[in-house]
């Protein structure tokens, strides 16, 4: 969630607040900020959360976790990670071998059986097995099109993690150039269980990709099921070249907003803190309107030399609001001093993973 997605949450939960709908003060206990911490790898970097708080896994379907792109000039391809929900690495691995032949024979099923409209045919074009960890599906990319084609490599890492590559094929594009280049990135991806010794690459959810590549783009989403209307979010990309800043970029979109939702906004902090050992702005946010208080925080980082290790690194902290799958609106889990101990703790932790960079550009 982007600052400006969250100063929309706001907003919009300030216009949602209708007498139909019911504010509640939160219905989970309250949270231990001084619990165990556990360290999570995001992409080349490290940060340590509550151990109560999870990755959320992606959808087969949607974007992913991660982007590599290889070039970059118009004609640049990229590649796609989803790291499906599954079996923790430490389960037997005859059933982590069962979960992953399953998932991908109701993948071929699903394929096999939806037909792509224009064309009249099956949405799986192409199959190709390679050996017993990976296989290969060539598929249009949805069932309104016929020129456009997803090639997506499914493979068991290391007996231990499952992870989908994927890339966007044209027809007018050299299919097996691109679907070699998945291959060539199946081989140099690596499971891990120890965050801080994952190894050089680009890690995610158990997972470290270390191919070359000329950009990358990573979306780690954190939730916990004790604390539901709590979510942490890290976002990073590496080259992004510098813009205007978190600070300017808020007070733009803000100035449109009706007076009323503006005052709404209660500042905690505004400043300019390091992350990682670079420079930053930050700011944290609480509102309260009919009975709920939500939080946003965010910080962002600011460098005008981008590389694998000065990314563009936005994080953020969201509480109260409407929970996932519900209709009531809750106070945030935390009080506003907790929120901002917690906060202080978690940004700070964020540090560069050792070894993290091998041989590719800095």
């Amino acid at each position: 969630m982007s600052s400006i997605r969250a100063i929309a949450c706001l907003f919009l939960a300030a216009l949602l607040s209708t007498g139909c709908q019911r504010a509640a003060s939160s219905p989970f206990p309250p949270m231990n900020i001084h619990q165990p911490f556990k360290t999570h790898c995001i992409g080349r970097f490290l940060i340590d959360l509550p151990e109560e708080f999870h990755p959320i896994h992606d959808s087969i379907d949607g974007s992913g976790s991660a982007e590599l792109f290889y070039g970059m000039d118009a004609n640049f391809q990229r590649i796609y990670i989803q790291v499906p929900k599954q079996r923790s690495p430490e389960v037997e691995p005859v059933l982590l071998r069962e979960d992953f032949n399953r998932v991908v024979r109701d993948r071929e099923h699903e394929l096999h059986t939806n037909k792509n409209v224009k064309s009249g045919l099956p949405m799986l074009r192409a199959i190709e097995r390679i050996g017993k960890s990976a296989v290969m599906f060539r598929r249009y990319s949805n069932q309104q099109i016929d020129g456009y084609f997803i090639s997506e490599l499914h493979l068991q890492v290391d007996g231990a993690r499952y992870v989908v590559l994927k890339t966007d094929v044209l027809e007018t594009d050299d299919l097996h150039s691109e679907e070699a280049r998945l291959k060539n990135l199946a081989t140099k991806t690596y499971g891990y269980t120890d965050a801080e010794a994952a190894g050089p690459g680009f890690c995610v959810n158990g997972l470290v990709l270390n191919d070359r590549h000329d950009e990358e783009v990573g979306r780690f989403y954190f939730r916990s099921d004790i604390h539901k209307d709590m979510f942490f979010e890290v976002h990073t990309r590496a080259l992004a070249k510098q813009d205007e800043g978190l600070f300017a970029r808020v007070d733009r979109n803000r100035e449109g907003a009706p007076a009323e939702l503006r005052i709404a906004i209660r500042s905690l902090r505004k400043d300019r803190p390091r992350v990682a050992g670079m420079e930053a702005e930050e700011l944290l946010d609480t509102f309260k309107e009919k009975g709920y208080r939500m939080l946003g925080f965010t910080v962002e980082t600011r460098r005008n030399n981008p590389g694998y290790m000065r990314p563009q690194m936005k994080v953020e902290l969201t509480a109260g609001g409407q929970i996932p799958g519900a209709s009531d609106y809750v106070n945030s889990s935390l009080s506003n001093d907790n929120a901002l101990l917690l906060w202080d703790k978690v940004v700070s932790s964020i540090r560069p993973r050792p070894d993290a960079v091998e041989d590719v550009k800095m």
